[in-house]
């Protein structure tokens, strides 16, 4: 599993009517997080480690998973698609 961690203070950012992610105080897109921890999962195996995944479908190991984690923040208020 791949995890990013996010130090990000959430009451910075919204979502926008098209489910991008912006920053609040000059509404600038950002690369939403999952789009981010995919991007490192798929620069894992198609650039930085030579046949890795072929390597871990050999021996019934795969990355199965990814996913993100904001820290430290309990919960997720700003998910209403709005400021």
């Amino acid at each position: 599993m791949i995890i990013e961690v996010k130090d990000w203070s959430l009451d910075n950012y919204y979502i926008d009517e098209n489910t991008d992610w912006c920053l609040k105080k000059n509404d600038r897109k950002l690369k939403s997080p999952l789009s981010q921890v995919k991007s490192y999962k798929d620069n894992l195996f198609n650039m930085h480690i030579d046949n890795l995944y072929l390597q871990l479908l050999l021996i019934n190991v795969g990355v199965k998973a990814t996913t993100f984690y904001f820290y430290p923040h309990p919960h997720l208020p700003f998910l209403q698609h709005n400021r």
